[in-house]
């Protein structure tokens, strides 16, 4: 029997729902109300036709709540999950920034999107345009399409927590989505994702091409009704969707050839490249491709991001070369702190040498003092210092050169990003360099700090470095 949920126009109404034990215990998922979901035939209210849904997700245990007014922050932090049904009026900037910092808190967030040109409330924007305001950030694209299928024709599954080989879907007048970091648990023949979901900050983010699937055949009194609910596996899709988005289960990303695996929004990409056994001159072709469209920024802006948000904890950053900390929520003054360019900017070259400048993979933040003395030596391993300091010299190597050699904690860093500038630019790293370069990787492992900053960077820069992401690369390439 239907729960009858009253959605109030400007009210948010606490939907009452009883705790029972079950795999959503404890969770608390809100439903969009606020952008025309009920206008035309659409219905997609949780006292509508999305009642099944509600009752199912109510039956694991999850607390089930809607909100059909403007949107609050305050509010809608307070759930783990939010639902975005085919939303028919524009995202406000509001809601946008609202949905950044969910992502930021590691909510859970689903939008379920239709087809291009579907404009049940009349304003002239279909769906397509309104979550594409959002997604645009991200490099993701809800694509202007017009699907369908019973079931949909798919060409291929990621196996996943939420989709395996018996999933079956069906669909009309649906869209799909498009996006660089977006993994594809169900794509169409056209290799777009009718399903994708992404990792992003430290959220979670699923895309749905259609609501047709979580229609149960309820509604207003007079509006074409379908029931879709109980075709194919859309059940069990409802469930298993809100326990990815919730952090109970977590899309396989195993692989059968024993490299490591990571959380990052290319792992399909780079299991497809490890499988595929490239090496060399094509993996570097392979990875560049992957990494090559950055967003970038102007360099008062990065080293803003930098000093602000991606090396600041706390209000405090700390020196790469030195661990000399100072307080600061900005840039600081240039003659205490500065931004070290790792590939010096006096090896740049020509091309494409404003993104070089400012690509945040290889700026640190280092004390003046210490980055005007490494000035642009390459890196090596210093068997006569002429100047030191916390772990940090510059001297001459065993070849007769001189070199800097930053400290340990700091050593892995620097190869990876020198790794990094190699194959994005598709600049030359010299012999003895890369010798030591490839000790440091070894030397000082990727930890969390690194992984950390290579997800913050990714959130603004939307590339990532997949020698951090897997460092076994490094030795799958003879010469950088």
């Amino acid at each position: 029997m239907k729960k009858c949920y009253a959605i109030l126009l400007f009210v948010f109404l606490f939907l009452s729902s009883v705790i029972n034990a079950g795999q959503l215990s404890g969770k608390k998922i809100l439903f969009d109300a606020a952008h025309a979901q009920d206008a035309g035939n659409s219905d997609w209210l949780i006292n509508t036709s999305y009642s099944s849904w509600a009752d199912e997700l109510e039956s694991e245990g999850a607390e089930i709540n809607a909100i059909n007014y403007t949107w609050n922050l305050d509010l809608i932090k307070e759930f783990d999950v939010f639902i975005i049904p085919e939303p028919q009026s524009p995202f406000s900037q509001n809601d946008i920034s609202i949905l950044d910092e969910l992502l930021n808190e590691g909510k859970g967030i689903f939008i379920i999107a239709n087809g291009s040109g579907i404009d049940t409330n009349g304003d002239g924007y279909d769906c397509p345009t309104i979550v594409n305001a959002f997604l645009k950030k991200y490099n993701i694209l809800c694509e202007n399409d017009n699907i369908q299928g019973n079931p949909l024709k798919t060409k291929n599954y990621k196996e996943c927590g939420f989709v395996n080989s018996d999933t079956s879907v069906s669909c009309w007048g649906a869209t799909t989505f498009t996006g660089k970091g977006l993994h594809s648990a169900l794509s169409t023949d056209y290799n777009k994702s009718f399903l994708g979901y992404e990792s992003i900050n430290n959220g979670r983010l699923l895309l749905l091409g259609d609501s047709d699937l979580f229609a149960d055949g309820s509604g207003t009194a007079g509006d074409t009704l379908y029931n879709d609910y109980k075709l194919g596996t859309h059940k069990k899709l409802s469930i298993d969707s809100v326990l990815y988005l919730a952090g109970i289960i977590t899309p396989s990303q195993s692989s059968d050839n024993g490299t490591s695996t990571s959380n990052s929004p290319y792992e399909d990409e780079y299991q497809d490249i490890l499988q595929s056994g490239y090496s060399d001159d094509s993996l570097i072709a392979k990875l560049h491709d992957l990494i090559d469209n950055q967003h970038s920024y102007s360099y008062t802006e990065a080293r803003q991001l930098m000093f602000s948000d991606i090396d600041n904890k706390n209000g405090y950053v700390e020196g790469v070369y030195t661990g000399v900390k100072i307080k600061t929520s900005g840039i600081p003054d240039g003659t205490v702190m500065n931004c070290e360019h790792t590939w010096p900017q006096s090896q740049f070259g020509s091309d494409q040498a404003g993104i070089k400048k400012t690509d945040l993979f290889h700026l640190y933040p280092a004390d003046s003092k210490a980055n005007s003395i490494r000035s642009s030596y390459h890196f090596g391993e210093v068997v006569s210092a002429k100047w030191e300091k916390n772990g940090s010299k510059l001297g001459t190597d065993a070849h007769g050169a001189t070199v800097f050699e930053p400290r340990d904690v700091h050593k892995g860093n620097v190869a990876r990003s020198i790794f990094y500038f190699s194959v994005r630019y598709g600049m030359k790293i010299g012999a003895n360099e890369e010798e030591v370069l490839r000790k440091w990787n070894k030397l000082d492992p990727v930890d969390d700090a690194e992984r950390a900053r290579c997800n913050k960077i990714y959130s603004y820069q939307h590339n990532r470095n997949p020698f951090i992401d897997h460092p076994e690369f490094v030795d799958k390439i003879s010469d950088f």
